[in-house]
């Protein structure tokens, strides 16, 4: 059986304190998306003007995946 888990992690604090580490993380992120290596679940997607629909949907706790809001 395969193990799963969610880690949260303070983004904005290691970009305070480890700007450089956060580049690089993000990068790798980036990369691996680029190589279909992590397909992210989209749960929908809402228009700038629409953003307090998008709020809604993720305060809801209904979502499953991301709540995308194109500007």
């Amino acid at each position: 059986m395969k193990s799963k888990a969610v880690i949260g992690v303070n983004m904005l604090r290691i970009g305070e304190n480890k700007p450089n580490y956060l580049k690089t993380c993000i990068n790798d992120v980036y990369t691996h998306y680029q190589k279909g290596i992590l397909k992210p679940t989209v749960d929908s997607v809402h228009e700038a003007k629409d953003i307090g629909k998008a709020h809604d949907r993720l305060e809801g706790r209904g979502s499953i995946g991301k709540v995308v809001v194109k500007w």
